[in-house]
């Protein structure tokens, strides 16, 4: 006797495409999970970057002392691919701070600090120019040039795994942007 005559179900044919798009879905929210990680990382470290540029142009706002010694100017220099640092200029007692031609890192000046990237997996693509901030206005220096007489912003590359990029911008006028 047929005691299953009449009676709704699902046959085999359905179960197994339900449990496939299943399946496929799942993986497509893992591999978009994945690659929303790898781009919240790189989003991370771009902001890093940005922040500690702007703790280097705020030093040199409030004419930070550093060591008991007022400096003449504060800066951020490339170190390799997965460092930087956070260097002050020369002590300014004595010295026309103004006169001195070489704003770039140098044998004057002392590292504050050497930051390493939050995330292995970011790295910064090729290098990126000594930004130097002069007090008390601050004058900002790419280079040794005065970034008032251009309008071009200096610009730190960031690169993830899987060539993804972000650039944190630093103008002129101060402004220090992640794009």
């Amino acid at each position: 006797m047929n005691d299953f005559k009449g009676q709704k179900g699902f046959s085999l044919i359905e179960m197994i495409i339900v449990i496939s798009i299943i399946g496929i879905l799942a993986t497509t929210l893992i591999l978009n999970f994945r690659a929303g990680g790898r781009d919240m990382a790189l989003i991370q470290v771009a902001q890093q970057i940005a922040s500690d540029v702007r703790e280097v142009q705020s030093m040199a706002l409030s004419s930070k002392r550093y060591a008991g010694q007022t400096r003449c100017g504060y800066g951020i220099t490339f170190n390799n691919a997965q460092t930087y640092r956070m260097y002050v200029g020369p002590d300014s007692r004595g010295i026309d701070c103004h006169s001195i031609v070489e704003k770039n890192f140098g044998s004057g000046d002392v590292i504050v600090e050497t930051v390493t990237l939050l995330d292995a997996q970011v790295e910064i693509s090729g290098t990126f120019p000594d930004i130097f901030f002069e007090p008390p206005d601050p004058t900002t220096y790419i280079d040794n040039n005065d970034l008032t007489v251009s309008n071009a912003p200096a610009e730190i590359v960031l690169i993830n795994t899987v060539g993804k990029t972000k650039k944190v911008l630093v103008y002129p006028s101060g402004l220090i942007e992640v794009e």
